[in-house]
């Protein structure tokens, strides 16, 4: 009965917090790593952000994300993503958060021995955010990932470009053919390092530690993430 607890239980936590929780963001968790064909992998995770010329009493965004990953094929998955701000700024009345649904592909295109690493792409869509024509707006990410195991412990290392349009790019034509002359400062930079603990139990903690940056690669927000990401 025991080995079959702790998916239990982290299913029922991320159901609870899916169903009375507002708001959303995004950030990458995991590693370049895959789950294996026919598995799935449910997480839950804590997000920190805080602008670096923010003053020290201000309040941070805090988010909660619930994922799911499915293994499709040898060294590919899927996954769903659903962020959920739990800001202070959300006892506001009027306040909407951003609230996200997030699906993605990864393919980890280096299994080495020593280091691995792996290309994602990933769409999210803003519930909240709509333009003059009612039209949502989506997310469009490309995520570089490297990492190495040694002694059960897992290093990995994030890069990620987003650009938000009120449109959906099935492949990442706003970097390929750039109808919108948009150039690199203008997209939203993610470059993140994480460590990841593997244990018998299959409920890995991870943490994530990074900065985000909106326009060059100086001001943005700090932001650190702690999850438990689920194995079998």
């Amino acid at each position: 009965m025991k080995q079959h607890l702790n998916p239990i239980l982290i299913i029922s936590f991320a159901l609870l917090f899916l169903f009375t929780s507002n708001g959303c963001y995004t950030t990458t968790h995991r590693g370049p790593w895959t789950i294996k064909p026919g598995n799935i992998s449910p997480s839950v995770n804590y997000i920190w952000f805080k602008n670096t010329e923010a003053d020290d009493d201000d309040d941070p965004m805090e988010l909660i994300g619930i994922e799911t990953r499915l293994g499709i094929m040898d060294r590919m998955d899927i996954g769903y993503m659903r962020t959920m701000d739990i800001s202070s700024y959300m006892d506001d009345d009027d306040a909407k958060g951003a609230d996200m649904h997030i699906i993605d592909i990864k393919y980890q295109f280096v299994d080495r021995k020593k280091v691995d690493a792996s290309l994602q792409f990933k769409w999210g869509n803003v519930i909240n955010l709509e333009n003059s024509d009612n039209e949502k707006f989506w997310q469009n990410m490309v995520v570089f990932s490297a990492g190495s195991e040694f002694y059960e412990n897992r290093f990995f290392c994030h890069f990620t470009l987003e650009f938000l349009d009120d449109k959906w790019h099935p492949l990442p034509s706003w970097i390929i053919d750039n109808e919108s002359d948009i150039s690199f400062a203008d997209l939203t930079k993610q470059i993140t390092l994480g460590y990841e603990r593997p244990n018998r139990t299959g409920l890995y903690p991870v943490v994530v530690v990074g900065r985000q940056f909106n326009d060059d690669l100086s001001v943005g927000n700090n932001m650190i993430n702690i999850g438990v990401n689920f194995y079998r």
